[in-house]
């Protein structure tokens, strides 16, 4: 059985959340406050700067952008990157 996971953005909470905070915070990412992030399933301010940080340094822009920009979005081309399933948009 596969997971199919959801984009995550701010208030978004679940499982797609802490499953996305745990990669985060393994990987050492830190929230806006500049300290570990918390695994709470509730995307807020901490989880979209980690999220932002993530997109910047792996380079995932929107389709049709040229330059990086923050939207605090996990989507579809954030999971392929990890690697990760099919991506429903709810």
């Amino acid at each position: 059985m596969n997971h199919e996971f959801h984009k995550v953005q701010k208030g978004t909470k679940g499982i797609d959340v802490t499953v996305l905070q745990a990669f985060l915070h393994s990987s050492m990412f830190t929230g806006k406050d500049g300290n570990p992030l918390e695994i709470d399933g509730v995307c807020g301010d901490n989880t979209v700067y980690a999220i932002n940080t993530f997109k910047k340094l792996n380079g995932v822009y929107k389709i049709g952008e040229t330059e990086w920009k923050p939207d605090g979005v996990f989507d579809e081309t954030c999971w392929e990157r990890l690697g990760l399933g099919v991506v429903k948009n709810a």
